[in-house]
């Protein structure tokens, strides 16, 4: 991550991981009302899988200067978007509802600079994702 994304995005790493526990439900949610048909790609009980999505968040946040840790967290999340029958395309209206939750959800809100940065950010970790849904490599174990 570019330096100055960094130093616009450090501010809003505290507020984030504070509320890190409502973002996992609100992201289904919202996720949900925009696209539908993605609904049906998730199990019925999305307790578990929104605690995955914080824990995935508190992770991201947590390594957001070390891209070394972080690669191997986003092809973990591409191999799991595959077996939802997620498209490379579909990361999109994703990322935009994922800046829409963090936006409303983190305390004090994100500043314009701060919004830009997050979404630069998330740009990049797409395409790390887009990689394992364009190309999936077979899983080990």
């Amino acid at each position: 991550m570019p330096n100055d994304d960094m130093r616009l995005i450090q501010p809003s790493i505290a507020r984030i991981f504070v509320v890190r526990r409502s973002i996992g439900q609100a992201f289904y949610e919202r996720l949900f009302e925009r696209q539908p048909t993605f609904r049906t790609m998730f199990p019925t009980d999305l307790r578990t899988q929104a605690r995955t999505f914080d824990d995935m968040i508190a992770l991201i946040v947590k390594k957001t200067g070390d891209p070394e840790a972080v690669t191997p967290v986003l092809l973990a999340i591409g191999r799991r978007y595959l077996t939802y029958g997620l498209r490379p395309q579909d990361l999109r209206v994703i990322g935009e509802v994922l800046m829409e939750v963090l936006c409303a959800q983190t305390p004090g809100g994100l500043s314009p600079d701060e919004a830009a940065a997050w979404e630069r950010s998330f740009s990049r970790a797409a395409e790390v994702v887009k990689l394992t849904l364009a190309d999936p490599v077979p899983v080990e174990g």
